[in-house]
């Protein structure tokens, strides 16, 4: 409907979330009208008032943990203090014993979920200084290829020898 039928050429979709971009304001306001009435006749659905909003692009749009301005997508604020705050407590528990390799796991998990999160964002910086803030004793079973994307657990002695980055 919102691609064929009114013809938005800028649009992202995901679940019961949509964002709709475009200079008009005037424009978007019809679109929104449109789409409220196509989901109330058809569908039977009501969008929420308070929910649906116009705001100014260059400023960025928050959706689904990210911020989507022109030209790029970055992460949201929440999602990279709720990351700081992992880290925080991960170096927490290196600080108070040898973490047992549940545990382990644990932070590698997490970790990589987060610089998967931020994989699809031009955050090489930013996942940079994360991993940089990590306390230095878990990279006594961990190391960060190139790219900063993900957190491997060393194998053996001699590939830890040979890759040692931190």
């Amino acid at each position: 409907m919102v691609r064929h039928g009114l013809k938005v050429p800028c649009y992202g979709r995901y679940m019961d979330d949509m964002v709709l971009v475009h200079e008009d304001n005037a424009l978007l306001r019809r679109w929104r009208e449109d789409i409220t009435y196509y989901l109330r006749e058809s569908r039977g659905l009501d969008l929420s008032r308070d929910k649906s909003m116009l705001m100014c692009a260059r400023r960025g749009v928050p959706w689904l943990g990210s911020v989507v301005r022109v030209g790029h997508v970055e992460p949201g604020r929440r999602t990279l203090s709720n990351c700081e705050r992992m880290l925080e407590g991960m170096d927490g528990l290196v600080e108070d014993h040898r973490p047992r390799l549940d545990e382990r796991r644990g932070f590698r998990g997490k970790v990589n979920s987060y610089l998967a999160l931020m994989r699809s964002h031009p955050t090489y910086a930013r996942r940079s200084e994360l991993l940089g803030r990590v306390d230095a004793r878990w990279w006594r079973w961990f190391w960060v290829p190139r790219g900063n994307f993900k957190v491997v657990a060393w194998r053996t002695r001699k590939v830890q020898r040979r890759f040692r980055r931190h």
